[in-house]
């Protein structure tokens, strides 16, 4: 009989024989190959032993079945899996693996159903430059967590791109300042811009609850969709064209800035950090 890991006609059948060998030892089929009982998940709050074992052995049947349906290969302990068993991991004389047919197919499409679960743009950003007739181009790029480096993967000199930061003044309203995305915010400017004894910066739970349909830190300029005022800096207004997030680490928006100002009825001012020239002189 071919061992366990080799390529034959009935892999299966040996599984199956392994199964009832170790059954009658009063051992599971891992104890008899690993030693050791098998892994047991968590599902819920604190359930015994045997429900751990059999919402692991569920999850990996639903799995299996969505490649092969009823007829889906049975592993250890009677799971089904297209993984099956793989002692030659272990053991480096046994001939390599083959996977079960199907099983790197089932691979690649949970690996793409996963990329697509990710985020996509603010779902009413691309409406609301639509209807206001301000033309647009959605980039996608490799997923970025800071403005200058999503500026980077999208082949922008930072000056082009606009960084946005929630703040909220003394008297409780909340607001967008914009900055070029190699420029941080002056709260002592701000202040004065703003007409107002205290500006702070939001909290990273405060700005998600301003804009929960968008990614940390990816909230797109349009007060509007938000309910706020906005102010920028002005640096912002020395380019035709600016870009900014879309709600999305992977995602984001290039307008023409004319038609953007007119839509948004931004207001500008002196509010980047900078020492001796404004962020705008320089």
């Amino acid at each position: 009989m071919p061992r366990l890991g080799q390529a034959s006609p009935g892999p299966l059948r040996a599984i199956c024989n392994l199964s009832r060998q170790a059954s009658a030892g009063g051992r599971s089929a891992q104890q008899l190959l690993f030693g050791a009982e098998p892994v047991r998940v968590v599902v819920g709050s604190a359930p015994g032993p045997d429900t751990r074992r059999r919402s692991a052995r569920a999850a990996t049947t639903s799995l299996a079945r969505a490649d092969y349906g009823p007829s889906a290969p049975t592993g250890p302990d009677g799971c089904h899996s297209p993984w099956a068993i793989r002692p030659c991991m272990l053991d480096p004389d046994r001939t390599p693996y083959r996977p079960a047919p199907g099983a790197r197919a089932l691979e690649r499409r949970l690996a793409m159903t996963v990329d697509t679960l990710k985020p996509g743009p603010h779902p009413g950003l691309v409406d609301w430059l639509a209807g206001r007739h301000v033309e647009y181009e959605l980039h996608e790029h490799p997923e970025t967590f800071t403005a200058e480096a999503t500026a980077r993967a999208d082949h922008l000199d930072p000056r082009r791109f606009v960084k946005v930061v929630g703040v909220i003044t003394g008297d409780g309203r909340k607001m967008l300042l914009l900055v070029d995305a190699d420029d941080h915010v002056d709260l002592t400017k701000a202040r004065r811009a703003l007409d107002v004894e205290d500006v702070r910066i939001m909290t990273e739970s405060e700005f998600g609850a301003l804009a929960p349909d968008c990614e940390t830190g990816t909230v797109p300029p349009i007060p509007e969709l938000f309910g706020v005022q906005m102010c920028a800096d002005y640096a912002v207004r020395d380019t035709p064209e600016v870009a900014f997030h879309a709600g999305s680490h992977r995602y984001t928006v290039h307008v023409d800035r004319r038609a953007w100002e007119q839509a948004t009825e931004v207001t500008y001012a002196d509010i980047a950090q900078g020492t001796g020239r404004p962020a705008w002189a320089r």
